[in-house]
């Protein structure tokens, strides 16, 4: 008996000459599903309609069932491209999950044409969600021997090679899709990420630079760049950028308080007070409060300190280190001659 197969999704061609009945004929035909894709013989039977055959499903051929066929009187098979068939088994299979009749079928495929790359980026992908990043590994540079100029399949190796916690190789793959494309940001952010991991900020910072020079307005980008300037410490550069920011997005408070940081931290407490001042205007908040506290210590100025503080503890009552600072500056207050300190409205004091 021949192993049942799909036609629907075969490279083969089958029809019956009228002298083929049905009661002779292996082939179980359903409703028509398959199209007959070469000139139809005149003297086909019914079993064909309208240019049309239509054998029950299931899953895979071989030598055996393609001699098989063609031992039937009257029966002609015409199977071209059999990688191809195995290649659309395969698909099919990986469309319902089943991984590994997916992978068998993709390696009947390569084992009939080795330079199928996308069979090979199929299975690698498939072994990629398996966790079998050796293998996947394998077949993507299999497939980039075959098509070394596409960046897809180099950024996909590259994560490969990143999910097995090598970062160099890694690296490598991620600067070969942005050779091939320039304009494609996603292996782009990827490698910016992992220079971040490897903590090579400069090279990050160049990466991401070149995105908003590609895209000025790419905001996850404007974001991570500000959080690598920080990172390096670069402040000056930081204050620059989020001033920018801030021209561009004036409403919104959080670059205030961010740009107040950048101040603080370059000592200029002034423009960190404006900054911090402005923030709260815009959405007073905990941290803004705590920040401009901070400030107020450093001038220093503990009585609009304490007022800081106690607008904080009045947002978040909870928030320990505003609760440790407020009574730090109460100790100060009752030690010293000054006049009555605001009341706190932390319990108790």
């Amino acid at each position: 008996m021949l192993n049942p197969i799909v036609l629907s999704l075969l490279s083969v061609v089958i029809f019956c000459s009228s002298s083929v009945q049905a009661k002779n004929c292996e082939l179980q035909c359903i409703e028509a599903s398959a199209p007959l894709v070469t000139s139809q013989p005149k003297d086909t039977d019914a079993r064909v309609s309208d240019g049309r055959i239509c054998p029950k499903a299931v899953r895979e051929i071989g030598s055996s069932d393609r001699d098989a066929l063609t031992g039937i009187e009257g029966l002609e098979v015409i199977s071209p491209d059999i990688a191809g068939v195995y290649f659309n088994i395969a698909t099919s299979l990986e469309q319902t999950g089943d991984h590994k009749g997916a992978i068998s079928a993709y390696e009947q495929c390569i084992s009939l044409d080795k330079s199928n790359a996308n069979a090979h980026q199929k299975l690698a992908e498939i072994y990629t969600l398996m966790g079998r990043y050796a293998l996947a590994i394998i077949e993507y540079r299999n497939a980039i021997d075959i098509t070394p100029e596409d960046p897809a399949i180099h950024c996909q190796l590259a994560k490969a090679y990143k999910k097995m916690g090598k970062l160099n190789e890694a690296a490598k793959s991620f600067e070969a899709a942005i050779r091939l494309d320039k304009f494609n940001l996603e292996p782009r952010r990827e490698l910016i990420k992992l220079e971040i991991k490897r903590n090579n900020l400069l090279r990050a910072e160049k990466l991401s630079r070149e995105i908003l020079i590609i895209d000025r307005n790419d905001q996850e980008e404007r974001t991570r760049l500000i959080g690598i300037l920080g990172r390096q410490k670069k402040y000056v550069d930081l204050a620059h950028f989020l001033t920018d920011e801030i021209s561009r997005y004036p409403a919104e408070s959080f670059n205030y308080y961010r740009l107040g940081l950048v101040k603080e931290s370059l000592k200029d407490y002034k423009a960190a007070t404006d900054a911090f001042l402005k923030s709260i205007a815009l959405k007073a908040t905990a941290n803004s409060y705590f920040a401009l506290a901070r400030i107020y210590m450093s001038v220093p100025d503990s009585r609009k300190a304490r007022e800081a503080l106690i607008k904080a503890a009045q947002i978040d009552p909870k928030r320990e280190d505003v609760n440790e600072m407020l009574s730090l500056i109460d100790k100060e207050y009752n030690s010293s001659s000054v006049g009555t300190a605001p009341k706190s409205p932390i319990k108790g004091k």
